[in-house]
């Protein structure tokens, strides 16, 4: 990643135009999606492949396309008020507390309403 930030005044006219493409056409380019499986150490006995987990290292190029898509549907779903309020997963400023919090509320608002 540092190499493509310390390039990113040259290579960004390509980088653009391969992500305005992918955005327009809806197909991500073959050699990005290509990764390297690593196993990654748990804990126990190192001779047990059960206490290693498998981490795939994805291109940078590929990380970077993904956020911006994913920026690009993120901002659509909330210009367009297609998500509810309720939906507390991958949102900024939300948390599994505000989650707990709303299914509480509703619920004691549920019972309230049965008596």
């Amino acid at each position: 990643m540092r190499v493509i930030k310390i390039s990113a005044p040259y290579i960004l006219s390509p980088l653009t135009l391969t992500i305005n493409k992918v955005l327009s056409t809806g197909l991500f380019p073959k050699r990005l999606k290509f990764s390297e499986v690593k196993l990654l150490y748990k804990k126990g006995l190192k001779t047990e492949l059960s206490n290693y987990r498998p981490i795939s290292l994805l291109p940078s190029f590929s990380k970077i396309i993904e956020k911006v898509i994913y920026k690009s549907i993120f901002h659509y779903l909330e210009k367009n008020h297609i998500l509810e309020n309720a939906h507390f997963g991958f949102r900024e400023s939300t948390s599994t507390n505000e989650a707990i919090y709303a299914l509480l509320n509703s619920v004691l608002i549920s019972l309230d309403k049965r008596i």
